[in-house]
């Protein structure tokens, strides 16, 4: 394969990729709206540090975003957030199934001279503090956005197998 066909298509994967991100998020603004959040009564708690991906030092001043609440939070000189209060929004979606002990949000995380990390259904469950590390790579030419979706619970994901194979 030439090296033009080999960059043709990995233009079009990267693309295609952005495109469905760019989709889900509007999704996700659709689902959980700012009426939704702001008669919310069951909260989750984030405590999130941020650090750099090659010298795994903190980084200070990065910026965090919870996209569900429009929120914005500050990292000090250790690469920490404050403790993030965040909205416990259940996915509904698979009830009839295995319902889901959490509830799902996004998170954005930025930094000038780093590349842009939006991660999508972070898990948090009810009235508990969820720690997470992001790690922000330092920005270069051609650098692109890291969009990371975790993944479900592994014991539940086993669970819906177990349940549903013949």
């Amino acid at each position: 394969m030439s090296k033009a066909r080999l960059k043709f298509f990995l233009i079009i994967i990267v693309v295609s990729c952005l495109v469905t991100c760019i989709v889900t998020v509007l999704i996700m603004i659709g689902l959980y709206n700012n009426k939704a959040v702001s008669a919310q009564t069951d909260w989750a708690y984030l405590k999130i540090s941020i650090i750099d991906l090659k010298t795994r030092e903190p980084l200070e001043n990065a910026t965090v975003c919870i996209l569900e609440t429009k929120q914005y939070y500050t990292t000090d000189k250790y690469g920490n957030t404050p403790t993030i209060q965040a909205p416990y929004l259940k996915n509904s979606n698979f009830d009839d199934v295995l319902e889901r002990p959490w509830g799902d949000i996004t998170i954005l995380a930025y930094k000038d001279g780093y590349v842009d990390y939006l991660v999508f259904y972070i898990m948090v469950q009810k009235n508990k503090t969820r720690y997470l590390t992001l790690t922000l790579a330092p920005h270069s030419v051609g650098s692109e956005p890291y969009l990371i979706i975790e993944s479900p619970d592994d014991d539940w994901a086993k669970e819906i197998i177990k349940r549903y194979k013949k």
